[in-house]
This record gives C-alpha cells, structure tokens and sequence, in this order.
C-alpha cells in the first residue's frame, strides 16, 4: 500500500471553518480530494457556495455550506448540529477560521483588536470544543487547528509605522 493509499479520507465526514478561501479552501480541496464529504463554514456563504460547488463537481464528494459566526456559542451548535444532520458523525475538524487587520498598530483600535482576538482565539476555542464533545459522544475524531504564517513573518505590503 502507498503512502497517498494510507492517507486516503474515504468516507469520512469533516468541517473546515474559514473554508470558502485561502488556507480553509486548500484544506477543503485536500480532504475531498482524498475521499471526505466536507462542511465549509464561513461567513461569507456566497463564497462558500462557489467553492463547494467547484470541489463538488472536482472530486464528486458531498460538500455542504454553513454560513455560521465561530465567535458566537449558539452559531457554533448550530452548525455543529448542521453537520450532524447532514453527514451523521464527525470525523475531523479543522478550526481554520482566522482575520488579520492590516493597520498601522497606531490606528488600531480596541474594537479591532478585539475582533482579530475573538475570532482569531475564542473561534478556534468554541468549534473545537463543540467538536470534541460530538467526538467523546461517538468515540474518536480529530481536531487539526490551523493558522497562518504572520505570526512568524513580514506580511507584504505591511503598513509603515513611525514610533518615536
């Protein structure tokens, strides 16, 4: 058996939040790939809805959209119980969504900072324990949390800053 054999994801039933692009659309586009039927959970659903109708058509798996606010607990049941009911079980998650404000850090404001924050921590928070718990419920899955590179570099073009 190859490698790429072992890694195949037939069958199984996964969300990825942030999905409809960037890293969550390359993630959703891997796992259908590999055999997955894939929840893509974004706000922005109209986005959502070409990505799962793209890889739908690619990779003939089931992919379903739920547009959902990861920052707030009654959105993330709601999804959670979206999935259930159309897949049945959960199998992984991939809490994905993330936002970055690229501002100046001297216009940054509290309420900016904030949103980066919830979305950013409490959203991978809130999707990961609403699928851990549906996977202490049915005996296993996996939890993949992702994020992006600008915590480690240099984004361009990054705004220019003057500290005195």
């Amino acid at each position: 058996m190859t490698i790429l054999e072992k890694m195949r994801l037939d069958g199984k039933k996964i969300f990825v939040t942030g999905g409809a692009r960037g890293i969550g659309m390359n993630l959703a586009t891997a796992v259908a790939e590999a055999g997955a039927d894939v929840a893509i959970v974004d706000m922005d659903i109209a986005t959502a809805e070409e990505t799962a109708h793209r890889l739908a058509q690619e990779t003939g798996r089931e992919i379903i959209t739920i547009k959902a606010d990861v920052t707030d607990p009654e959105s993330v049941e709601q999804m959670m119980q979206t999935v259930l009911s159309a897949f049945g079980r959960l199998d992984a998650a991939f809490c994905n969504a993330g936002i970055g404000i690229n501002v100046p850090a001297e216009e940054m404001t509290y309420e900016m900072w904030r949103r980066v924050i919830d979305v950013n921590l409490n959203g991978v928070f809130l999707t990961a324990t609403a699928a851990g718990r549906q996977m202490l419920r049915q005996g296993g899955g996996s939890i993949i949390n992702t994020a992006s590179m600008s915590a480690h570099i240099v984004n361009v073009p990054q705004p220019q800053c003057a500290y005195n």
